[in-house]
């Protein structure tokens, strides 16, 4: 009887915290900052039904478990057993049964509720078009530039290159901030960016952070607007502290100070 009510509570939490704001999004929004936060929130749902689904599984697998462990238990002690206590044995491995079964079609509803929310974030995806969110500069309190986006003679290799993106200098260790809504797609050391975050926004944008003296991000985390992402520092092929910050749209390389409000 405990395990039963035990499980009881936790279908409950389960259930409760899975039907958070599923139905709150079906309303349109009327501009692309708010179509871009829109689909933060489904993904930030559809991880937390993803994560319940998961719990289920565990829960499923420890429950089949048990009834195989029940069976072959049984079969050596089958001989030293009345027959009261197979029935109560059977009876026991029916609850589990039971209990399975109810979790499998929990979860089969989870999945009905994700699917609705891929349709939704479809639709929003749609609606956004070509329309560009304006992101926030990612670095608070620092606004000067040290080196401008387009060509420019590299500082340490001398060379004529073309600089994809803009440096802001700023005291080691200060935040950086995610300039929009979106998916971190890498976090790690790459090429002369040091330690780097690239993320992958809602609205065709993907930014770059690059001579991080930390990166506090994953790859997979869905991050907000203003969320820290990093640390400044100088790491790779750098002069000093500063973030190189790079945007581009669709694949094609953009000028920051033309998407962000600085």
């Amino acid at each position: 009887m405990l395990k039963k009510v035990k499980l009881l509570i936790a279908l409950s939490l389960i259930t409760t915290i899975s039907t958070i704001n599923v139905n709150a999004l079906d309303t349109p929004s009327s501009s692309s900052d708010e179509i871009v936060k829109d689909i933060y929130n489904l993904k930030i749902e559809k991880k937390d039904l993803q994560n319940q689904i998961s719990k289920i599984d565990d829960m499923i697998f420890s429950k089949k478990e048990s009834i195989n462990l029940d069976e072959s238990v049984e079969v050596v002690q089958l001989s030293f057993v009345d027959d009261d206590s197979l029935i109560n044995t059977n009876s026991d491995e029916n609850v589990v049964e039971a209990e399975i079964e109810g979790l499998e079609g929990l979860k089969a509803g989870l999945t009905e509720k994700i699917n609705k929310l891929n349709e939704q974030e479809s639709n929003l995806q749609t609606n956004i078009g070509e329309n560009i969110s304006y992101g926030i500069w990612p670095v608070n309190g620092f606004n000067e530039i040290s080196s401008p986006f387009g060509y420019r003679i590299h500082p340490i290799t001398k060379e004529k290159k073309l600089h994809k993106g803009i440096d802001i200098p700023a005291n080691y260790g200060v935040n950086i901030l995610s300039t929009d809504y979106g998916v971190v797609t890498f976090s790690g050391v790459k090429n002369g960016y040091g330690n780097v975050v690239y993320i992958e926004h809602f609205d065709g944008k993907v930014s770059i952070y690059g001579h991080n003296s930390e990166n506090i991000v994953k790859e997979g985390d869905i991050v907000e607007k203003g969320q820290p992402i990093a640390k400044i520092g100088s790491t790779g092929i750098s002069t000093g502290n500063h973030v190189h910050f790079e945007l581009s749209v669709n694949g094609e390389l953009k000028n920051p100070l033309e998407l962000v409000n600085r």
